[in-house]
Parts: structure tokens; C-alpha cells; sequence
């Protein structure tokens, strides 16, 4: 969200700022520094196999974390700015008003598990309910809008976050003029 900072995963060091997305996997040494004088702040998550599961860090020497060394490629991508991702048309009726740019997915690292990206929909957009076998969180980067969840409607604006749970029909109304941003 701010700031810069020198992001580790095994062997591989990464200068990331805002606009950045870095996915560590399980079992994999990595650790964040902060760069400069401006506070860095970030989003994160876990993925879980099961709720309650406690996640605790376990500190390792630079020879361990050495052991392993994960490229930064196309199939094993882990760090990326999101300006390396071309936008991509959600509802092609509505031009590039509703679009994405995809950052972690099947073909983007092959991470099976999990799609992050960023999103935007512009001023004055509706994007269509529709639905997804999986759940989503979305958090709000700039802009505000109505989110619908089934029957209900929840405004939302910078700095929120919402859970969307799988299958269930939702969509936005942009009817700010400012478009709404979303890492999701």
C-alpha cells in the first residue's frame, strides 16, 4: 500500500513498493525489511487447511534460508509490480470499464490455490451480479461504491474490506466519478 521494502523468499531478494504483490509458499524461508524512512504498509493472508490453525514463525539462519531458491519466472512466480500485467476486460459490453489485471493465478506462477489481482471499475459502471464457486475478499485501494451481496448492499470505500462467500450472486455500482480500485 506504501513505503518500499526488500522482500526475501529462500535465496531470492526482491525491492518491492506500492502496486506490488509477493506470495510466499508454505515451508519456504522468507522474511520482509522495511527501505527509507516511510512507514511500509501491506496487506497479507494465510491460507489455512483448517480454521483455528495457529501459524507460527520459526526463525532460520541465511544458510537455510540459502537451501532454497525459487526463481522469479513466469511458472514460479512469487513478487511482481502490477504494472508488468496488462488489464484485461471483465464485461467486454462495457469496454474497459470493468477490468482486471491478473497477479497470482493457474498460469501466472501456477498457484492452483489461490487468484490475486487488481481491479477496477470506472465511473458510473455497473458490474453485473454474477457468482463464483470460490469465496472472495476484496479490499478497497481508492474510490467507493455499492457492492451487492445477494440481497443486501454495502457501501464500501478506501481502506475496506469485504468478504464474499463462494456462490454467492454479487456485483458493484460505480455510480461515484471517480472509478473504484480493489486488490482481490
Amino acid at each position: 500500500l506504501s513505503g518500499q521494502a526488500k522482500i526475501r523468499l529462500g535465496a531470492r531478494k526482491v525491492e518491492i513498493g506500492p502496486a506490488a504483490a509477493a506470495y510466499f509458499p508454505p515451508n519456504v524461508p522468507h522474511s520482509i525489511k522495511t527501505l527509507g524512512e516511510e512507514k511500509f504498509e501491506y496487506l497479507y493472508t494465510y491460507s489455512t487447511p483448517k480454521t483455528g490453525q495457529n501459524i507460527t514463525p520459526e526463525a532460520v539462519s541465511d544458510d537455510e534460508a540459502n537451501l532454497f531458491d525459487l526463481l522469479n519466472l513466469p511458472d514460479t512466480r512469487w513478487a511482481l509490480s502490477e504494472d508488468f500485467e496488462n488489464w484485461v476486460a471483465c464485461e467486454p459490453t462495457k469496454g474497459d470499464g470493468v477490468r482486471v489485471r491478473f497477479l497470482f493465478d493457474e498460469v501466472r506462477g501456477k498457484h492452483l490455490e489461490m487468484q490475486v489481482g487488481i481491479g477496477e471499475i470506472g465511473p458510473n459502471i455497473h458490474y453485473t451480479l454474477h457468482y463464483h464457486a470460490m469465496p472472495e475478499i476484496y479490499y478497497v485501494l481508492d474510490g467507493s461504491a455499492i457492492v451487492w451481496l445477494g440481497e443486501e448492499k454495502v457501501e464500501v470505500s478506501k481502506g475496506d474490506t469485504l468478504y464474499l462467500p463462494a456462490n454467492i450472486v454479487h456485483g458493484v455500482d460505480n455510480s461515484s466519478e471517480q472509478p473504484l480500485r480493489l486488490y482481490y
